[in-house]
Parts: C-alpha cells; sequence; structure tokens
C-alpha cells in the first residue's frame, strides 16, 4: 500500500485526498443534516398543534360565554317569566312554559333549554316536550341559580358533554320563581366546524377512555369506542388538554390529532433523490 502511494503523482495524492476528504465529511455531515432537517420539521408540527390547542381552548371558552349570554337572555325574557309565574304561582297550564322555551330554541344556536320552577324540579324541556317534573335541586348549577348566581360548566349527559349555563328567573327584583338552564351540545357536528378552523381531527373522551364525539367518522362506527383503539391504528401526532366540570374535576378530555408528515416528506425526498 506504501509503494503504491508512493508511485502516485502529486496530482493524484491531491485528488484522492480532496475525495477521501469529501467522502469522510459527508458521511459524517449527512446524518447531522438529516437529523436537524428532522427535528425541525417535527418541531413545526408539535407548535402547529400547540396553536390548534389553544385555538380550541380559546373556542371552548367562547362556546361557554355564548351559552352563558344567552341564559342570562332568556331569564329576562318576559314571556318565560310570566308563563313560569303563572304555572307555579297560580296552577297554570304547562303548555305556556313549553311554548315560551321552546319559541328560545327555535330561535337560538343552542342544543338545550330546560325550566325549573323554585324547588329545583323541571317544568319544561324544550327538545324534550314530554320529559318534566324531574328533580334537578342537586345539580350544582341549579342549586347555585335558585341561590341567586349565574353559573356554567362542562357536564357529562347521556347525550355527550354539553357546555351548560344556569341562571335564576325573578318575577320581581327579590322574588325567584325559578331557573333557566340552556347548553351546546359538544358533538360530532360541533368539532367538525372546528375542524374546518383547525384542519385537525378531534376527539371528546370521558374518563374511562371511551370516545364520546369524534371528528374521525366513519372510523368510528358507534360511541364507547376506545381512544386507545383509534389511535394506535393512525399514523397521528397528537396533544390533549382536560375537559373540568363546576367543581374544578376532570371529566374527560379533549385529543387533538394530527398526521405525521414526516415519513412521508423523507420518503418522497428519497425517491426524488435515487431517481437522479
Amino acid at each position: 500500500m506504501k509503494d503504491f502511494w508512493k508511485r502516485l503523482s502529486i496530482r493524484h495524492k491531491i485528488t484522492s485526498i480532496i475525495v477521501l476528504t469529501i467522502i469522510l465529511v459527508t458521511i459524517i455531515i449527512l446524518p447531522v443534516i438529516s437529523y436537524l432537517i428532522k427535528d425541525a420539521l417535527l418541531k413545526q408540527q408539535q407548535n402547529h398543534l400547540t396553536s390548534v390547542k389553544n385555538l380550541v381552548i380559546k373556542l371552548f371558552e367562547d362556546y361557554q360565554s355564548k351559552v352563558t349570554n344567552y341564559t342570562k337572555l332568556f331569564g329576562n325574557d318576559r314571556e318565560v317569566k310570566d308563563s313560569l309565574f303563572y304555572h307555579t304561582e297560580l296552577a297554570g297550564e304547562r303548555e305556556h312554559t313549553l311554548r315560551a322555551v321552546s319559541r328560545l330554541h327555535k330561535s337560538f344556536d343552542v342544543s338545550s333549554i330546560e325550566l325549573g320552577d323554585a324547588r329545583g324540579r323541571v317544568v319544561a324541556i324544550a327538545e324534550n316536550p314530554d320529559k318534566y317534573d324531574a328533580d334537578r335541586s342537586a345539580d350544582s348549577l341549579i342549586k347555585n341559580a335558585l341561590q341567586g348566581k349565574v353559573m356554567s360548566g362542562i357536564m357529562l349527559t347521556d347525550k355527550g358533554f354539553v357546555i351548560k349555563a344556569s341562571s335564576p328567573i325573578y318575577y320581581n327584583e327579590n322574588q325567584i320563581i325559578g331557573t333557566i338552564t340552556s347548553g351546546i351540545l359538544l358533538d360530532n357536528g360541533l368539532l367538525a366546524k372546528i375542524k374546518q378552523l383547525s384542519d385537525t381531527d378531534l376527539m371528546i373522551v370521558d374518563n374511562s377512555d371511551n370516545v364520546i364525539s369524534s371528528t374521525m367518522k366513519p372510523e368510528i362506527n358507534t360511541t364507547g369506542t376506545k381512544n386507545r383503539d383509534v389511535t394506535s391504528k393512525s399514523n397521528n401526532l397528537i396533544i390533549k388538554f382536560p375537559l373540568r366540570a363546576v367543581s374544578d374535576s376532570v371529566i374527560g378530555n379533549v385529543i387533538i390529532l394530527q398526521e405525521d408528515k414526516l415519513p412521508k416528506i423523507i420518503a418522497k425526498t428519497y425517491f426524488t433523490s435515487n431517481s437522479r
């Protein structure tokens, strides 16, 4: 080997040194550059997910503010006040209260409106006319409303997670004659609207990890699908935040999923470089 090197001309020696140097630098630098690019792309995707998370949290806060303001407005509606007073104080017909809340339900963008009396019992439900007289006095929102407070929060119901607000109904300045509660259901339709803004999929799961609502239809066909069954089969980056009840206890999670585009980008780059 030494004899071979000695026989080489200076020009060939210089060329060999340059070529070996380039090969050595390429072997060392390329993996470093590849790592830096991968890391930068991954951070970019994670930053986007974080910004989407902040957007969804802000939207949920806006929905809660919206339903709270609507409920205050409903509590001051003249027809609601008069029909509830007539029903509870003068034994009037329930159909008048039902007509009052049904009108509001049709006119405003809410999923539910429920009217209650001063004992905490249901008088009328706009979306379920045949259901009434249930005792809601133990409900934290109703309990606070009967004490003159307007309260709001997220609850898990048989229909899914609902952003609810309750307000007292005064017939005069001091006489609370009942409560009114309205809600916005966090269903597939609402999540689909958020997906249009965020360009990501969303799931809402309960504390048992059951999927309650999702934008990932038809992959999820029924409520009760486990979150892990969905995420384990998908190539997604995931971020989540908790849903908290009025008591501040965690009752579920919102999961935001975005396709991990890094493998496709790397594969495309590899294919392009090999085709040259």
